[in-house]
């Protein structure tokens, strides 16, 4: 596999691209910004470009396998990477500092590395420290989307709509909720202090719920939405992958605005990133990303 990365000055991005960069291995995975540069996840390997020039400085044995904008994660001086297994790469060397487990997906805190698989062989969640060690591992009949983790708390949805609150310590289960309307979605959840924003994934229905019960604060009917949801300080964003972006209130699910596909010429909506006013769509691999403001 070949393809490369672009930059994109956000703020002239008609003077097209600041640098391009050509990568043997591909991009296997949403890039990671940290330390001032870029990391780059590639089906077998991980490069580090720098963020204004895009020269490459290392590149480390260390893969991601599942196109997600939850394979990779820097805190401190290390770099998480998930691809077959999880691996810990030093951010200033490259140097491999451990490599083990399972997992495609991963999440992240200072205490923790929290991993998804879901395949014929493996599937289920889990939780390693940040030397590898594995905590404790939950196993699932129904495929996992990414774990999200806060304040102690891992949660998760399956393909079934079913998301559950894990004490990311023990591994203990505190609730879970079978959600109808939602469907299998590997994207992954997001979640604030007090609230969990779940997709609808191939179903047609978004939720909110209490972070600490479970219990439904409200729905809204979306249709599929395959990325992860994007918190404001008082709005969440969804990627409606069909309808364009719609952005609702935290506290009661009403719709404050919509860019529509139709009226804004937008391919399917794969997933989003805020800037300041507005968003960064990716519109899949044919039709690359475009910029609401």
């Amino acid at each position: 596999m070949t393809g490369g990365l672009v930059a994109v000055d956000l703020d002239a991005p008609m003077d097209g691209p600041t640098w391009r960069r050509d990568l043997d291995d591909g991009i296997a995975a949403v890039p990671v910004l940290a330390c001032g540069v870029v990391f780059a996840p590639g089906m077998n390997q991980l490069v580090t470009l720098g963020r204004t020039s895009g020269e490459r400085y290392w590149r480390a044995d260390a893969g991601s396998h599942h196109r997600n904008d939850a394979t990779a994660a820097a805190l401190d001086d290390t770099i998480y990477v998930a691809g077959g297994s999880p691996a810990a790469v030093d951010i200033n060397t490259g140097a491999v500092q451990w490599s083990g487990g399972s997992g495609e997906t991963l999440a992240l805190d200072d205490d923790g590395v929290y991993t998804t698989r879901s395949d014929s062989r493996t599937s289920g969640i889990f939780a390693y420290d940040l030397h590898g060690e594995e905590r404790w591992h939950i196993s699932s009949t129904n495929a996992l989307g990414s774990a999200s983790v806060f304040d102690g708390t891992v949660w998760v949805a399956d393909s079934r709509g079913t998301v559950s609150a894990i004490d990311a310590t023990t591994g203990e289960r505190y609730w879970s909720r079978s959600l109808p309307g939602v469907g299998n979605g590997r994207s992954g959840l997001a979640v604030t202090g007090d609230e969990v924003f779940v997709p609808a994934g191939s179903g047609t229905t978004s939720v909110a719920l209490d972070a600490t019960t479970g219990e439904i604060r409200w729905t809204v009917d979306t249709g599929i939405v395959t990325g992860r949801p994007v918190v404001g300080d008082d709005w969440v964003a969804f990627g409606r992958t069909n309808e364009g972006v719609s952005v609702y209130d935290r506290s009661t699910g009403e719709e404050r605005t919509t860019w529509s596909r139709a009226a804004y010429r937008l391919g399917t909506i794969d997933g989003l990133v805020p800037v300041e006013e507005g968003f960064v769509i990716y519109e899949g691999s044919s039709l690359g990303l475009s910029l609401l403001r």
